[in-house]
């Protein structure tokens, strides 16, 4: 805008490609919840102080549970807890099979700006998400939508993980919402919509 301030200005939003799961319902594997990260400080120390604060007490709550991790996020530099799986980076056919099998993804980083590709690819697959505020930077429309769980803190986060894997009627509507916010901010068409309707009514003169 501060370039050209007598022009039109369009922000376009993260375009995720057609990546969109055809996921089916309550098919999942067990009680999975999934996390997909890269190695950074900010992934990192949310990883270790979700390990430590939160998992505990989901396991005492949901014995069965099993958290598998995929990415180049670093383990907690004790011992890796009980029901926890590092799988490394994996393809994307893998990663997408850890989607449709998970029925719930997490985001548990504390820190960070802007928005954040993870839940994108989260919510684009369908997926049940939970994450504290810093991952819903960018995302504030599906909060009001209730296409993801938002966390106030620790304690916060564990009874929406475990109110979660108890009620599979709130995962099937949370899920519903998740694919209606992705496919209507994250498609082709919705990304690409406003710039194409300005392009179809102008000339070059008119552009530049």
């Amino acid at each position: 805008k501060s370039w050209f301030p007598d022009k039109k200005t369009i922000l376009m939003p993260v375009w995720h490609g057609e990546r969109f799961s055809k996921r089916v319902h309550f098919h999942s594997e067990g009680q999975r919840i999934l996390y997909v990260a890269a190695s950074n400080p900010y992934n990192n120390h949310g990883l270790e102080k979700f390990l430590e604060e939160v998992w505990p007490n989901v396991l005492k709550d949901c014995p069965q549970v099993e958290l598998r991790i995929v990415g180049s996020v670093q383990p907690p530099s004790s011992q890796i807890p009980n029901g926890v799986v590092f799988l490394g980076r994996v393809s994307d056919e893998k990663l997408h099979e850890e989607y449709q099998k998970s029925i719930l993804v997490i985001n548990p980083q504390q820190a960070g700006t802007g928005l954040k590709i993870k839940c994108v690819e989260a919510l684009s697959q369908g997926c049940v998400l939970v994450t504290y505020p810093a991952g819903a930077e960018g995302l504030e429309e599906g909060i009001q939508e209730g296409a993801f769980w938002v966390a106030k803190n620790s304690e916060d986060f564990r009874e929406k993980i475990v109110k979660l894997i108890r009620d599979p009627d709130l995962r099937l509507e949370t899920q519903k919402r998740a694919e209606a916010f992705s496919r209507e901010s994250f498609s082709k068409e919705s990304v690409f919509r406003e710039f194409k309707e300005v392009l179809s009514g102008a000339s070059l003169s008119t552009c530049f």
